[in-house]
């Protein structure tokens, strides 16, 4: 094995995690439908900190709109993950590790 790098000290990886637990805890994201009759907003992990309606959004029977709330959910949740993603690698390189 060429790769000689070592692992940091547990106080390093400890600071690093507080600073990437604290970046993540900010993070979140938001997926609408074209009418923004929807809009969902998504932590990272899939966890839904709030969906919110218009009244348009009732305006369709009930396994359309629940199809609808599914499906922004999931692009929401992925796009938090990709956003917790890329601020982890941001992190960890600023860190060097």
């Amino acid at each position: 094995m060429d790769d000689k790098r070592r692992l940091p000290a547990p106080e390093a990886l400890a600071s690093t995690r507080e600073k990437l637990a604290s970046v993540a805890s900010s993070i979140e994201a938001e997926a609408s439908d074209d009418a923004r009759s929807i809009v969902v907003r998504c932590k990272p992990g899939g966890v839904v900190s709030d969906i919110a309606f218009t009244a348009r959004a009732f305006r369709t029977d009930g396994h359309d709109l629940s199809e609808r709330i599914m499906g922004l959910v999931r692009e929401a949740r992925s796009l938090a993950d990709r956003e917790l993603a890329e601020t982890a690698a941001a992190v960890f390189e600023n860190e060097g590790i």
